[in-house]
């Protein structure tokens, strides 16, 4: 048997850090189905960790598919229900268009840069 070409696939990698009191995380690569898995258990056990203000800059996510919008809302939807807040940033260009095209910019805070979503007002205070 010939094989034409040979397809490496690797999940996404997750740079995170914390920034008053906001945890942000900063996907690098495809957030396709295994980078999506990849970052849904990644964001679950920030969450058992008591994160409740997450932020994900995405400039340099070169791909998101239906399950990494998925991943996100439930998320969102996760954060939600335990009093938390999830935003995003970074969105350019095909990222953005995808947001808009596929109507889900609603359902999540978006912010130009970092440093406008660590100065709004919409996270949750500290207990």
């Amino acid at each position: 048997m010939r094989f034409r070409s040979l397809i490496q696939w690797v999940a996404v990698q997750i740079r995170d850090r914390v920034e008053n009191g906001i945890l942000i995380l900063s996907p690098l690569g495809r957030m396709d189905h295994a980078g999506s898995e990849a970052f849904h258990e990644a964001v679950g056990q920030w969450i058992a960790k008591e994160h409740r203000a997450i932020l994900v800059d995405f400039q340099e996510v070169t791909f998101l598919s239906s399950m990494g919008i998925r991943a996100l809302v439930g998320t969102s939807q996760e954060l939600t229900r335990c009093g938390g807040r999830l935003a995003l940033t970074g969105l350019s260009g095909a990222l953005d268009t995808l947001f808009d095209t596929a109507g889900i910019r609603s359902l999540f805070p978006i912010f130009a840069s970092t440093g406008e979503a660590l100065q709004s007002d919409i996270w949750p205070r500290a207990a």
